[in-house]
């Protein structure tokens, strides 16, 4: 399931583009565009979940 107004679903479709670390079934790594410090990474699961402690 994806949700169309969540950007994380949106750059795990890529609608918008990321520089993407690492990327497997279950999830997706990519640089933040304002990190905060060098190499900070983002990780999301490829399955839009509303509230992280909710689960899939």
């Amino acid at each position: 399931m994806t949700d169309p107004t969540c950007i994380f679903c949106r750059i795990v479709a890529g609608e918008i583009p990321s520089r993407q670390v690492y990327a497997d079934d279950a999830a997706v790594a990519f640089l933040d565009l304002e990190p905060l410090k060098t190499g900070h990474t983002l990780v999301v699961p490829r399955e839009h979940v509303s509230d992280a402690l909710a689960g899939p």
